[in-house]
């Protein structure tokens, strides 16, 4: 079973997207908003409330089309520009994730930690995943932090990147 969770951590990394550049996993002074470890999440408070609306619904748009296996909408909800995955592999993983395994992500702690006027936002959730192979029946299941990077694109936020971090003790 450790090496199924093992595998599961794995693929779900990649189809996260977590795909993150060298210079992206050693950002400089402005880096990922939020630390690995400890329990206090910090909402950031520079954010105008019908732009915080407009980001969490982005980053609902990005769970909830995964969760509905609509790759259409899921692909939509991915930068086009962004050097920390390949939208093309992420559109054929992302297929064959849809095709093998029922997966379903929840998210919880939905809390904008970073935000740069305009430019980037920071969504900081504690994530489960829940995943069955269909051929097998073989299920598995993860908890884990992340925090997903959301930019204004074609009028909307989409995600750019994604840390995601896997729990070794439950999180509550």
């Amino acid at each position: 079973m450790k090496k199924w969770l093992l595998a599961l951590a794995c693929v779900m990394v990649l189809a996260l997207a977590a795909c993150s550049n060298k210079e992206e996993e050693t950002p400089k002074d402005d880096g990922v908003g939020f630390q690995l470890s400890g329990d206090n999440i910090e909402e950031a408070t520079n954010v105008p409330a019908d732009t915080k609306k407009e980001i969490i619904a982005g980053f609902e748009e990005y769970i909830n089309s995964f969760n509905d296996k609509d790759l259409t909408r899921y692909l939509a909800t991915l930068s086009k520009h962004t050097n920390s995955f390949d939208y093309a592999e992420q559109e054929k993983s992302v297929a064959q994730e849809f095709e093998q395994f029922d997966t379903t992500r929840t998210a919880d702690k939905v809390t904008i930690v970073k935000y740069k006027e305009g430019k980037e936002a920071h969504v900081f959730a504690n994530i489960g995943i829940a995943r069955t192979e269909q051929a097998s029946g073989q299920s598995a299941e993860v908890q884990g932090r992340q925090v997903t990077v959301l930019v204004p694109e074609d009028d909307t936020w989409k995600v750019s990147s994604i840390y995601f971090i896997a729990d070794t003790a439950p999180h509550e």
